[in-house]
Order: C-alpha cells, then sequence, then structure tokens
C-alpha cells in the first residue's frame, strides 16, 4: 500500500457477485450507466476500534454496481490497512499529526474530492467529521454524512461550540444509538430533522470458534485454569470505560468468597482486561493495592478477541458513557452472557433479564451482585445467551447497517437530483408528476400506436398528467377512452405532406402548448415528430423527445427522397433532448446518419404485456383451435405459415406470398394466414388469384381478437423490407411460435438463427423460400424448442413494463437536467 505523500493505492475491484449478498436497499435501484457514485469514507485512522470496523461493515458491502468507495485517513496507521488494502478499494491519507498541518490536509482533501469527483463523503468520528463538513462545503461536494459514535462526555465547549458552528454543514448526521441521537438535539441543539439513527452492526459467521481451536489450552495461555471463572472486559484503558470500579466490585466479590460465599461453587475468579491505553499502569497498581493482582489478568492490546472471548464465561462493562458498543456485541456474538452499565445507547443493545443484565454506572455493589448472580444462574445465563444472539440477528446485522445507511444515501441523492443520480433510482423514489403530452400522426392499428398506448397505461398508473393528441381514427382512440383518456383530435393531422394541412397543424398544437404547463411533449412517427418537436420549441416546452418507431428512410429509396428525409430528421434532432429507437438496427442507422449526437440517442425496446397473452393462451383448448380453423377453412392436419401486420409496402407480403407458391409446390400441408388491413388488401389478393393459390392463402382482414390468428399459427413469419421493432414478433414469441423473419430494421434484436427462430434476407425471395422449406423440414419437436427459447427471450427482455419503465427513467433524467425536478 502506498500512503499519504499524494499516493494511492488501486487494485482491482471486487466483483459484483462478490457483494450482491449485501446489496441492501439496492435491490429497487435502477442501473442503466456506467458511471457510480463515489463516496469518499473519511476516518481518523485504521486503528482497531468499533467506528473503524463498522465503516470497514458498509465499504465491503456496498453494492459496486451503484457505489464506488474511496477511503481516506488523517493519520496513515492503523491494523486495518492491510484489510482495506486487500479489498482492492483507493486509499489515501492525509498525513495530519498535528494542528499546523491542518492547512496542507484541508489542501490535500480538496484535491482528493476534485480529482476523484466526489459525491458524498462520510466521515466518522469528531475530528473527521470537521474535516468532512469544511471540505465538502469548500469543494461543492453534493452530501456530507457526519456522525455522532458515542455519548461523548470527553466533549469540552470548544468541541460542542465548533460543532454548532459547522453542522448546519452536514447534509445528515447518523448516529449509532438514540441515545446518542437525543444528546445531538438536547445538549448540541442540533434539529432532529437532522439526525439518522443507525445501529452498529456483527458479522456473527465471523465470531465463530475457529477450527481445531482447543478452549482449554487457549485459557492456559491466557493464564486460566480449568477451575478459573473468566470474566472478561475488552475496552481501552481509559477514564470512559471505568476499570477502578471494575476493580473494585472484583475486591467485593473476591472478599465475599474469602469470607464463605459459596456462590462460585469453589471455582476462582479470574478477571481478564483486554486493551491498552494511558492508565495501564495506574489500574495495575491499583490491583496491587486492592490485593487482587493474582486474579487480575491484563493482556493489553490483542488481536484475537474473537478467540479471548470464547476462553472466557462472563464479559463485564463497566463504562460511565457509551454509544453502541461493539464489545458487547461481539461477546455475545461469542455465546457469552454481558453484564454492563445502564450508560448511552446499552439498554437499546440489552433488554434487562432477556438477554443481558444492565446495573447502574459507578455502581460497585451493584455491579458486584449483578456477576454474582450470573455465576449462580447457570440455566438462566443460557437462556439469556441465546435470546441475545437472536437478537443480533434480528437488530444489529450487517445487512440492517447496510440497508438503513444506504437509504440514507439513497434520500439524499433523490433531494440533489441531478441527472447521473436520476439513473440509479426508480421513478417512483420521485414525488413529482410530470405532465406529459403525447403527439401521434395516425390513430389506426400499429406498433407505434400500441407503443403509446402501452405508455399512457404506465404513466396514468403512476398518477402522472396524460393528454394525447392525434388524428381522427380508431382502434387507438377508442382504446384511450377506455383509459379515461379523452384525445385530443386535430382534422388536418394526416401522413401526407400538405404544406397547408400541416401549418393548421403547427398552429393547432402550438396553442395546445402554450396554454397547458406540459413539462414533457413525446411525440411519435415521423410526421408528428417534426411537427411536434418544432412547435414545443417555440412554445417552451423543456422537454422535447421523439420515438422512432423504424425511420422512414431506408436504402431502397432513391438518393432524392432519402437525402430529403434524412434531412428532416436532422433538423428534428436539432430540436430533440432525446431521440428513442426501438431497435439497435434504428440506433446504429441514427449514427451512421448523424440523425443527433450520441448523448441524445436512447435505445428503449418495444415490450409486451406478456401476462394478458399467458392468461388467454392457457385457457385455449384443441376444441378452441380447430373452431378457429374451421372459421378461415383450414384442416386440422394443415401447417399454418402465418403473419400478423398491416398490410403495406413495408411488410412486403407480396414476397412472402410469391415465395409461398414454391413452398405450397413442395410441401401440399403448407397453408399462409395473414391477418391485417391495409391498402395493398386488393393487390395482394390480385396477386393470390394470379398465381392460383385461392385455397392456400387467407387474407383474413381486420381481426377483433388477434390472439386466436397466433393460437392457430405454427410457423410465424415476417418479409418485411422496413421495421421498427414487430409487435406481432414479440407477441408470437410470447405465444411461443417458432418464427421466420427477414433481419429488416429490429428484428434480428429479437431473432438469432439456429437458437430461437431464422432469419433470412431482406427483400430476397429465394432466400425467404429457403429458409421455410428449412423450418417445415424440421421436426415439430424442434420448432418447438426454438419456439419455447423465443418465448424465454420475450420474457427477460421485451416486456411492457420494461419498456415503460426504461421511458419514465429517461423523462426524469431529462427533467432534472433541465431543472425541472425539486427537492423532495
Amino acid at each position: 500500500m502506498k500512503t499519504a505523500k499524494n499516493n494511492e493505492v488501486e487494485k482491482t475491484r471486487p466483483s459484483v457477485n462478490a457483494v450482491e449478498d449485501h446489496a441492501g436497499a439496492g435491490s429497487d435501484i435502477f442501473v442503466s450507466t456506467n458511471k457510480k457514485i463515489n463516496i469518499l469514507f473519511l476516518i481518523n485512522d485504521l486503528k482497531i476500534g468499533g467506528a473503524e470496523k463498522m465503516m470497514l461493515y458498509l465499504v465491503s458491502g456496498l453494492d459496486l454496481r451503484i457505489y464506488n468507495p474511496i477511503v481516506c485517513t488523517l493519520l496513515d496507521r492503523g491494523e486495518y490497512r492491510d484489510r482495506v488494502s486487500g479489498m482492492g478499494f483507493k486509499y489515501y491519507s492525509l498525513e495530519m499529526q498535528s494542528y499546523f498541518k491542518v492547512p496542507l490536509a484541508l489542501f490535500k482533501l480538496l484535491k482528493i474530492i476534485s480529482g476523484e469527483n466526489i459525491t458524498i463523503i462520510h466521515s466518522y468520528l469528531f475530528y473527521s467529521d470537521i474535516m468532512a463538513r469544511i471540505a465538502g462545503w469548500l469543494g461543492g461536494v453534493p452530501i456530507v454524512i457526519t456522525s455522532m459514535r458515542n455519548i461523548d462526555s470527553w466533549r469540552k465547549p470548544p468541541h460542542i461550540f465548533i460543532d454548532s458552528l459547522t453542522y448546519t454543514l452536514s447534509s445528515a448526521i447518523i448516529s449509532n444509538s438514540l441515545a446518542g441521537a437525543e444528546r445531538l438535539v438536547n445538549v448540541e441543539r442540533i434539529p432532529a430533522s437532522k439526525i439518522k439513527v443507525v445501529y452498529n452492526a456483527i458479522k456473527l459467521n465471523e465470531y465463530k470458534k475457529p477450527e481445531n481451536y482447543d478452549r482449554n489450552v487457549f485459557r492456559s495461555s491466557m493464564g486460566l485454569s480449568e477451575n478459573d471463572i473468566a470474566i472478561v472486559k475488552v475496552a481501552r484503558l481509559e477514564e470512559q470505560k471505568d476499570h477502578h470500579t471494575l476493580l473494585k466490585a472484583a475486591r467485593s466479590l473476591l472478599s465475599q468468597i474469602e469470607s464463605g460465599g459459596d456462590f462460585a461453587a469453589g471455582k476462582t475468579l479470574k478477571f481478564v482486561l483486554v486493551g491498552d491505553g494511558r492508565m495501564e499502569n495506574e489500574l495495575k497498581s491499583e490491583a496491587v493495592k486492592l490485593g487482587i493482582d493474582k486474579n487480575v489478568i491484563f493482556l493489553g492490546r490483542r488481536m484475537d478477541i474473537k478467540e479471548i472471548l470464547h476462553a472466557s464465561d462472563i464479559f463485564l462493562m463497566t463504562s460511565i458513557y457509551e454509544g453502541i458498543p461493539n464489545s458487547i456485541l461481539e461477546a455475545q456474538a461469542c455465546g457469552l452472557p454481558v453484564i454492563a452499565t445502564d450508560v448511552g445507547g446499552v439498554s437499546e443493545i440489552i433488554e434487562n433479564n432477556y438477554n443481558g443484565f444492565l446495573c447502574k454506572p459507578s455502581e460497585v455493589q451493584d455491579i458486584a451482585d449483578k456477576v454474582k448472580f450470573v455465576i449462580s444462574s447457570s440455566e438462566l445465563a443460557k437462556t439469556i445467551v441465546a435470546n441475545a444472539f437472536e437478537r443480533l440477528e434480528q437488530k444489529f446485522s450487517q445487512k440492517n447497517l447496510i440497508a438503513k445507511t444506504t437509504a440514507i444515501y439513497k434520500d439524499l441523492l433523490i433531494q440533489c437530483t441531478s441527472a447521473d443520480v436520476v439513473d440509479f433510482f426508480s421513478p417512483d423514489d420521485f414525488k413529482m408528476k410530470l405532465n406529459v403530452l403525447y403527439f401521434i400522426t395516425s390513430s389506426d392499428t400499429g406498433g407505434a400506436q400500441k407503443h403509446l398506448v402501452a405508455l399512457v397505461k404506465h404513466f396514468l398508473r403512476k398518477n402522472h398528467q396524460i393528454k394525447v393528441v392525434t388524428s381522427p381514427g380508431e382502434p387507438m382512440n377508442g382504446n384511450l377512452r377506455k383509459l379515461g383518456i379523452k384525445p385530443i383530435i386535430l382534422n388536418y393531422l394526416q401522413k401526407k405532406i400538405n404544406p397547408f394541412y400541416d401549418f393548421i397543424t403547427f398552429y393547432q398544437l402550438s396553442r395546445i402548448l402554450i396554454e397547458n404547463d406540459f413539462q414533457i411533449i413525446h411525440c411519435h412517427s415521423t410526421k408528428a415528430g417534426i411537427i411536434g418537436r418544432l412547435a414545443a420549441f417555440f412554445a417552451g416546452v423543456p422537454v422535447k423527445i421523439f420515438t422512432a418507431h423504424g425511420f422512414v428512410f431506408h436504402e431502397n429509396m432513391n438518393f432524392f427522397k432519402r437525402s430529403l428525409c434524412v434531412l428532416a430528421e436532422k433538423i428534428g434532432g436539432i430540436f430533440s433532448d432525446c431521440i428513442i429507437t426501438v431497435s439497435g438496427a434504428d440506433w446504429k442507422k441514427a449514427v451512421k446518419n448523424h440523425i443527433a449526437p450520441r448523448r441524445k440517442l436512447k435505445l428503449i425496446q418495444n415490450g409486451i404485456e406478456i401476462n394478458e397473452i399467458n392468461n388467454f393462451s392457457v385457457n385455449v383448448s384443441d376444441e378452441n383451435r380447430k373452431k378457429w380453423r374451421g372459421k378461415y377453412k383450414i384442416s386440422d392436419n394443415a401447417i399454418i405459415i402465418g403473419s400478423v401486420g398491416r398490410l403495406v409496402y413495408e411488410k412486403s407480403y407480396e414476397t412472402a406470398i410469391k415465395a409461398f407458391k414454391k413452398v405450397s409446390e413442395k410441401n401440399e400441408r403448407a397453408v399462409m394466414l395473414i391477418a391485417g388491413g391495409g391498402y395493398e388488401l386488393r393487390k395482394l389478393e390480385g396477386l393470390i388469384k394470379k398465381l392460383g393459390l385461392e385455397s392456400k392463402v387467407v387474407l383474413t382482414g381486420e381481426i377483433e381478437n388477434i390472439y386466436e390468428i397466433y393460437s392457430i399459427i405454427d410457423i410465424f413469419f415476417l418479409s418485411s423490407i422496413k421495421e421498427g421493432l414487430p409487435y406481432s414478433l414479440l407477441e408470437a414469441g410470447a405465444f411461443g411460435l417458432f418464427s421466420v423473419c427477414t433481419n429488416a430494421g429490429g428484428i434480428s434484436d429479437v431473432i438469432k438463427t439456429g437458437k430461437n427462430g431464422i432469419l433470412c434476407q431482406s427483400g430476397n425471395e429465394d432466400s425467404f423460400v429457403d429458409a421455410l422449406l428449412n423450418s417445415l423440414d424440421m421436426p415439430a419437436a424442434q420448432r418447438a424448442l426454438m419456439g419455447g427459447n423465443l418465448k424465454n427471450t420475450i420474457i427477460e427482455n421485451f416486456t411492457e413494463e420494461k419498456m415503460a419503465c426504461e421511458v419514465e427513467k429517461t423523462y426524469f433524467r431529462l427533467a432534472a437536467k433541465k431543472g425541472l425536478i425539486k427537492s423532495v
């Protein structure tokens, strides 16, 4: 490890898997970015101590997909330094050995804050707290969290005065006990709203007996015999821990035994004091003075605390003030009955006579009587130990420590409402309700319309304010009315370019935008995308979004027309805050044609309501399928090659029908079924008649319940030459249908040849013929297996909920960038 001569160490970070068990509150966190929230943990040093251990518990358990912890100390010392290095976290030290070095240390700290782009400073102990507050203020750190680790009676008026001057620079103060929180409010007059309580933690697994542990051998190494009752105290040898009272209580107990008391049943009492400190010589002298030096063992500073506790019989704590003492938690984890003075937060750990015993501080006789009672009541002591262990699991686990601390991080980060922070949390965490206008050109049947209705349904469920502007028509407008939305109809809005009508539409939309306080306009389809974004710009709508459900330009267009379409999209891109593409192919197309800077492009794939399809399909019987096949005069043994989509040029059903002519000549059982209406209906009917396929190709027209079609299809196909991410493919996949599709648009986002279907070349009749024949030659069981794989793909990656949540997160991210989200 390198230390503070402006050096640092950065090792390989622990894997995400290594910390998944400690994600805590991270389970409801949304990760959609490679960035992380950088947290600087600041502490005096890394010597063995309660605050130091709690910091390491927290650092080691953070969700590293979200947080990037960095450790910094005022002094470069302590046994835990190597542990931090072993975890692979960055480590800095300020080398602040004296007050004279405070300015230089502060300069170093500010340099670290700037260089590491720190979002949160979390400090422990008084001097680190003051440095954190000042550096956080000077360095512009959004969140500074300081601590109350003890009932710090040592704090003199100057300390309290400094605290009172600087506490406002803390975003929050974490106390490890209710008693500590009360002291901050009552003594230091810090507002209760600033204070959060997070109890210390214990890793119970760490306190199991080591393998090959021989208790008798270890006791012997401590100077204990089998006949000794070991009463242990683990604490620094300082005034706070009041070892003087412990020694006096020891003298009282030993005097009772000398006077004939039989509570120890012939055993010898030994008092084991673990720890060092400036009072060591004084306490040793007092033990000699009291005549108990043969019964008091001073072990000094030890690293094998766990082994010592397992070798002992009773834990005794006699402090005159405390926060939440880790030593009690450790003793209980090692199975010792605990006797402790009722100070600070001790009563928040121990319920008297249930999971431990409380006595009055500095009361020698009360402490002695409690020790005597525990020695005399071995069965009760066993019950106390069991109760203590259960309470540790419930209240003082590392999981609770991490969950409660990260919940505080989360609340404070949400109040920051920066765009980067929005990426990590659910939109539900933000109390603000958005006012959104959806604008779409056509209200007929199509993927864009399904997409919009799904978003409206999602945002209504979240109680956002929603309006939809569109053209006359069905079925979308009817579906919106069923959801409780009355669409605003613009009668002059149409797909075809008409300068006069388009200007009227622009004017009408501008009035709607100006008269309403919309924060976001979300446009769908090309015409609405151009008009909507321009109108929103001039009307002052803060956030302007366009979803491209397959860009209108494609490679088969003539150069002049394609260039005009690309130019129109580029103009729209200038007035956009975000362009959402529903497929990876369209995202690449946008990048290739420089539609907008990459920072404005967002890939959010379409999704469908899986449960609705599952609920339908589980209730479909063979009798149902036979009846539905009969509706279209298709025999039971026919293999139906089917598709669902509008009869338009982009779907290239003409190519599919021509290809099927060749397929049907080689497979008499094959039947083609195409469900949907559109302007190419008459053309396709003529083609079918011309090819003599009237008995082999069925055009159903518009279908009220499209799920019936999916239920009778054996092989699903798409022959498109232009697509976004087709809903029909997602729906077919949810039905577990084997699929043969061209590689147009986002189809390749879903279909992987040989795994869950077959991809063939778009616009190539021969390629389509080969793919269909290969699928027909395939055993039905193999098609079913690949159809099942496609269903799994849809369930994992293409759900309506996932799509809508990604859109919602995008809204909040953009709203945060515009300063629309206020602190909650």
